[in-house]
């Protein structure tokens, strides 16, 4: 790997933990808002959450280093 691949990777630290279990608990209840609150059901939050995972992957993927925003 070159230094441009790992400049991409983050550190992990306890920090990074504290927030990737932020992030998947609000996914879930983004989902379930989606599908009970609203009355969508499963189908439609699995739609809407999956389009909106492909689109924050994208864009992650396809920045040129490491922007802790987009992380």
């Amino acid at each position: 790997m070159d230094i441009k691949t790992l400049d991409k990777v983050a550190e992990i630290t306890a920090l990074f933990w504290i927030m990737k279990i932020i992030a998947t608990t609000l996914v879930e209840i983004m989902g379930d808002f989606i599908a009970h609150t609203l009355g969508l059901g499963y189908f439609v939050s699995i739609l809407i959450t999956l389009v909106f995972f492909v689109v924050v992957l994208s864009i992650r993927l396809f920045t040129k280093q490491c922007i802790p925003l987009y992380f």
